[in-house]
């Protein structure tokens, strides 16, 4: 074949697979794919205006022009193709005059779920439809070519066994499978190995053997059965004796593990072809140049295959020469010893922090240049959660309070040094070292006086950073803020309400309803309004542990919240608060809602609630569901009453009403 031709075929597969993928990604209206599907037609009609028609065949993973592979599997065409095939189109033309609108109609119709095309009447009805002339498809037409279906007063077995010895049909059947049904290969051949038997295995890995030889598309699948791991293993390991050296060559070289070296060496000595493994292997080099392996993959080839074939442990290193064996025991180190050279290590580093930060301080009024000043300034700043981390609370204070004497002086005549010290000690009391800090005063408690100095050191900032990390931090982390902080604390939480994260909704709850002054109050009604239901959530879990009224009153109002995990929190919450109204409440919203129907979740944790409420109004509420009467039980009418009976049950149990 003429290879310009060739080449103007690539080309025009090429821009149809490129407008295809536009498609894929914008509407047929947008202008990436109009430009697309022109530069298709412009190939189409460059080509068709020396040829009547443009015929490819559809075949696995791309297209055949003239009986031949365009090999443009892995340019797009393999996607194209694939979509043509879940349509069941074997060969696709074009014809002269094939316009962009018809380009664009004909990909989106193939770009369409096969089902919705099936149901309209196939993908040439549909291109019809939209006024698609130019470009025609031939279907995939199937025959049967021989009944492999048992009859129906035949007994199944028998049929499996006859399918078995015969080796032509079991090789259209087994093509039929790979093609349709791959995953379930290995348990249809196991299922013909039991039914056979001992006698009538001989006669079915022959069946292999033939279906193996004569059918291309079984061989894939029954490689990957012979080198992976399952029980069809060694069935499959059984065919290969029957086959000739070529044949295991040309299959494995054909194969998808002929595609690279390393797959390749995998298959070679892997298959149970140990036997014959020189002339395979032989009849291997001789082909991979027909699949396009340079000399150098060859190479690789065998270097791979003689590392995989190497299975024998090679003795270590202290076992062939003693010497090292002698110079590992003279190295060996006592755990002990090590305990003793890392506390040394870490004593000696945590030392030259110290020192180095006291001599940056005496540097610091050495300077006469601002921008040394400062960069020695913020040096000494970026220490101060290094020295807070180790423990070092006295030097760290020490920083911050000759850094904060200086911010006070300013005597040196530079207008922007102010602005930079107060930033200095910004950074020396950032996020870290409030974390760092509340570790040191959680391990001693002593040092909170020190721990109250740097925070004091850090201004305004550090108190909001100090209480953010506790609430970040494991329980009793706040505990910790508070004995660094004081009464000052109860002026941070509030404040810091509004921009906290959902998980550390709970602890500040808690902290807030233990005030109970009118800022944390407020600041709890502000909370339980936030837009996120996570946040209102923790709300209502916490608030479930107080008793007061404002609580009774915020709980009422989060049982009649649009989002269900909301409700339920409130519902449990409620029943063990302890409030004498709480059982009203409760029964109060279960009788407004849809039980029996759309509510019927949040009815059932009301129901659960109500058994945990010992007073009149939860047995009320109770014994007015398990009452019911009607004619037509709709929805979860009887769910319902079987609850409400169980939860009246449980009620008496632990003593209720």
């Amino acid at each position: 074949m003429d290879a310009t031709t060739l080449d103007q075929v690539r080309t025009v597969v090429r821009e149809i697979s490129t407008a295809a993928k536009a498609l894929r990604l914008y509407p047929p209206s947008s202008p990436m794919p109009r430009q697309s599907a022109a530069s298709a037609a412009n190939a189409l009609s460059e080509y068709l205006s020396v040829a009547p028609v443009l015929s490819l065949g559809v075949v696995k993973e791309g297209f055949e022009f003239a009986g031949e592979d365009l090999g443009l599997s892995g340019l797009g065409a393999g996607d194209l193709s694939g979509l043509l095939q879940s349509h069941g189109v074997a060969e696709l033309s074009f014809l002269p005059g094939c316009t962009t609108e018809e380009l664009i109609a004909f990909l989106a119709a193939a770009l369409s779920p096969p089902e919705e095309i099936l149901e309209a009447g196939g993908l040439a009805a549909v291109m019809a439809g939209t006024g698609v002339q130019r470009v025609s498809i031939s279907e995939v037409a199937l025959t049967v070519a021989e009944d492999t279906m048992p009859a129906e007063d035949q007994d199944i077995d028998q049929f499996l066994r006859e399918l078995a010895s015969d080796s032509s049909a079991f090789g259209a059947w087994l093509a039929a499978a790979v093609e349709n049904d791959p995953a379930a290969v290995e348990e249809s051949l196991l299922e013909l190995s039991t039914v056979v038997g001992d006698a009538g295995r001989p006669a079915l890995v022959e069946s292999l053997a033939d279906a193996f030889r004569d059918h291309e598309e079984t061989r894939d699948t029954l490689l990957s059965l012979a080198l992976g791991s399952g029980e069809t293993r060694e069935l499959v390991a059984d065919l290969f004796p029957r086959l000739g050296v070529e044949d295991v060559a040309s299959s494995v070289c054909a194969s998808s593990y002929g595609r690279n070296m390393m797959s390749l060496s995998t298959a070679l000595t892997e298959l149970p072809i140990a036997d014959r493994f020189g002339p395979i292997m032989a009849q291997v080099r001789e082909m991979l140049p027909e699949y396009g392996h340079t000399d150098r993959e060859q190479g690789f080839l065998e270097h791979m295959i003689e590392v995989k074939r190497v299975r024998e442990e090679e003795d270590a290193l202290t076992a062939v020469d003693p010497s090292y064996q002698e110079m590992a025991e003279e190295a060996r180190v006592t755990r002990e010893e090590m305990d003793s050279m890392l506390a040394e290590i870490g004593g000696s580093k945590d030392e030259s922090f110290r020192v180095a930060a006291r001599t940056l301080l005496s540097l610091l009024d050495q300077q006469r240049d601002f921008a040394l000043y400062c960069r020695t300034l913020d040096t000494l700043a970026a220490m101060v959660p290094r020295l807070i981390s180790a423990g070092d609370l006295d030097t760290a204070r020490e920083v911050l309070e000759e850094l904060s004497m200086r911010e006070q002086r300013a005597d040196q005549p530079w207008p922007e040094l102010t602005d930079h010290l107060r930033s200095a000690m910004s950074t020396a009391t950032d996020g870290t070292s409030m974390a760092s800090l509340i570790e040191s005063v959680a391990k001693d408690p002593s040092r909170s006086a020190d721990a109250r100095k740097i925070v004091q050191a850090g201004g305004d900032r550090a108190p909001t950073l100090l209480v953010k990390e506790a609430l970040g931090a494991k329980d009793g982390s706040l505990d910790v803020a508070e004995q660094i902080l004081g009464r000052r604390m109860n002026d941070v939480l509030p404040a810091l309400a509004p921009r906290v994260q959902w998980f550390q909704v709970s602890s500040l709850v808690r902290r807030l309803s233990d005030n109970g002054d009118k800022r944390s109050m407020e600041a709890l009604e502000s909370l339980a309004e936030r837009s996120d239901a996570q946040s209102r959530r923790e709300v209502a879990t916490r608030r479930g542990h107080t008793t007061n009224p404002a609580t009774l009153r915020m709980l009422e109002r989060l049982l009649r919240d649009p989002a269900p995990e909301v409700c339920i929190a409130a519902a449990r919450a409620l029943s063990r608060c302890g409030h004498s109204d709480a059982g009203a409440i409760l029964a109060g919203r279960l009788k407004a809602i849809d039980v029996d129907g759309k509510d019927f979740m949040l009815a059932k944790e009301l129901i659960n609630a109500l058994a945990a409420v010992p007073d009149e109004d939860a047995t009320a509420g109770l014994e007015r569901l398990a009452g019911r009467r009607a004619l037509i039980k709709r929805g979860h009418f009887a769910e319902v009453q079987a609850l409400a009976r169980d939860a009246l049950k449980a009620q008496r149990k632990a003593g209720g009403a």
